[in-house]
């Protein structure tokens, strides 16, 4: 299994970057600027649920702790945040940009997220258009031999593309300058 290493600023320009996309699709009129919607919510109460990936004790009182602080900062706040602060779509546009997949209430979530999660979904936020989109790949059932769910699985797919097209220097292109020939190819 490949591991790739990604640092969050490029991760995050993918997901501005398909946001746009989504709110192209809706029939918006974006510019490179972009027309930033904030989705209102409380991120600074502890969450109601129970995430199986993220541990309370590593993510919340270790990760970036100061000498002058009992505790670190909150992971899952401070992505929810970083969501907002971007303008990122909510969770359920990334089901449809990736699976064509429309989800309209409460029940549609079943094929993603346990039932038992989506209840906590529903007691946390108003609306099924409300939910974050960290929030809600991270409620997802894992893919099989895989740690994330199938949307932060598109997004990653979709991030490992574009570095790769983008890339001149990738391995696999050809014809460019300092590119492998076939037989430099064949032997990886």
């Amino acid at each position: 299994m490949k591991v790739f290493q990604f640092s969050s600023s490029t991760i995050v320009i993918v997901i501005v970057t398909i946001s746009m996309l989504i709110e192209k699709s809706k029939g918006s009129d974006i510019d490179g600027e972009s027309q930033l919607v904030f989705h209102q919510g409380r991120t600074s109460e502890k969450p109601e649920t129970d995430f199986s990936i993220i541990s309370d004790v590593l993510m919340k009182d270790f990760l970036y702790q100061n000498p002058n602080r009992t505790t670190g900062l909150d992971l899952l706040v401070a992505n929810i945040m970083r969501g907002r602060d971007r303008g990122i779509p909510g969770y359920i546009n990334y089901i449809d940009y990736c699976f064509g997949y429309k989800v309209n209430d409460w029940p549609d979530l079943y094929k993603y997220i346990p039932r038992t999660q989506v209840h906590n979904l529903q007691r946390m936020y108003r609306d099924v258009y409300d939910i974050d989109l960290f929030v809600g790949g991270v409620s997802e059932r894992r893919v099989p031999g895989n740690a994330m769910g199938p949307t932060f699985s598109c997004i990653n797919g979709i991030h490992e593309y574009l570095s790769k097209l983008g890339d001149r220097y990738f391995h696999e292109h050809g014809g460019q300058a300092g590119s492998f020939t076939p037989e430099q190819l064949s032997n990886f």
